[in-house]
């Protein structure tokens, strides 16, 4: 076989393999964002193919930019090399972002600020999701009902997605981060985050340590089960 006949199987192989996790990825600019010239398929829900719909409803309220927002906090636990798509589904228009050592967000054809983001994740992390709801014309500023509809590539098995509430001073900045041998490093990094109430999406994780940084006495916590967890780091 020649040299540009192998070349060319490659990049067939490489597009095939696109083809075949049924998504091309999101291409971010510097500022991290994707803008789209058209709205994405959202997938159906359904286990097998890895697609879970997860019901939540907002915890905090906020009315910073001129705008009525209400919110709700996730931490994700990820996966370098895997792909994540997620769909805010609700009443009211819905805005994803996603941080770590920077921020994504996908615009849609409008260049508004999208419901969806997808992602190639580029280092196993932690991740803060956030989803916010305009209830600018709505009578309500918190528990509003949404579903997070999420698509992981490969498929990766999400049970519960329990509330976690980290308990303490606001001030204070605190590590999560997975204890799993499914491919997860033991010591991963992530973005830190302050006391509060989160969501928990973690793929294929059974337990997490939770810590003060700079994480000299982390706690255990196991993740198994959709009863809420409260933890004093």
């Amino acid at each position: 076989m020649s040299r540009n006949v192998r070349a060319w199987a490659a990049v067939l192989s490489c597009m095939m393999s696109v083809v075949v996790s049924g998504r091309l990825h999101a291409q971010y600019d510097k500022y991290g964002v994707h803008h789209n010239v058209t709205r994405p398929p959202m997938p159906a829900c359904n286990v097998a193919n890895g697609v879970v719909c997860l019901a939540d409803s907002t915890r905090v309220y906020s009315d910073e930019c001129c705008m009525d927002l209400s919110a709700s906090e996730w931490i994700v636990l990820a996966q370098a090399g895997d792909s994540l798509e997620l769909f805010a589904i609700g009443g009211v228009p819905a805005i994803l972002t996603l941080y770590n050592k920077r921020a994504w967000q996908e615009h849609d054809v409008h260049n508004n600020s999208a419901s969806y983001l997808r992602l190639r994740i580029p280092e196993t992390a932690s991740y803060r999701l956030t989803v916010d709801l305009d209830v600018n014309l709505i009578n309500a500023t918190i528990d509003v009902p949404y579903t997070l509809r999420v698509h992981t590539i490969p498929t990766r098995r999400i049970g519960a997605v329990p509330l976690l509430r980290i308990v303490g001073d606001k001030r204070l900045k605190v590590a999560v981060r997975a204890i799993a041998p499914r491919g997860m490093e033991q010591r991963n990094g992530g973005v830190p985050v302050s006391p509060g109430v989160y969501r928990l999406l973690a793929p294929g994780i059974d337990s997490i340590e939770v810590c003060r940084i700079p994480c000299k006495t982390p706690r255990t916590l196991s993740v198994a089960g959709a009863s809420s967890r409260t933890i004093r780091p």
